[in-house]
């Protein structure tokens, strides 16, 4: 007899426990949506109009929609991280005899300039 009392004392035990919900707890659901703070547009569109190739950097100019001169210099030393350009900006280095220029088919397009938080210029984009 002892071995059918204790699990059937457990069974009530639990049955009287599990199916009664105290009105005086409160229950807590979590937020789980994700918001995300607005972001200002760091971006600014621009023509293109030239660029100079240094040991160490590249320069590339612009003119904004008031046509001011913007100017962006970038690193190419391989150990710094720079801005990322698409590499078209540049005379292509195939057949090309000394250092790149601006690649003359992009003189005159439209490019954003993505920059951070500083204002520091952190990629050049192609507009479409």
């Amino acid at each position: 007899m002892k071995k059918v009392f204790l699990p059937v004392l457990m069974l009530l035990v639990l049955a009287s426990c599990g199916g009664k919900k105290n009105s005086s707890t409160t229950e807590i659901i979590k937020d789980t949506a994700i918001t995300k703070p607005v972001v200002a547009d760091n971006s600014q569109k621009v023509i293109y109009q030239n660029a100079i190739y240094y040991t160490g950097r590249v320069e590339f100019h612009f003119k904004d929609a008031a046509g001011a001169d913007v100017v962006v210099y970038i690193s190419n030393m391989p150990e710094d991280s720079g801005a990322v350009y698409p590499g078209y900006l540049l005379e292509s280095t195939d057949t090309l005899e000394g250092i790149p220029g601006a690649n003359p088919a992009m003189i005159g397009k439209s490019f954003l300039l993505v920059k951070n938080t500083a204002g520091e210029v952190r990629e050049i984009k192609a507009t479409n």
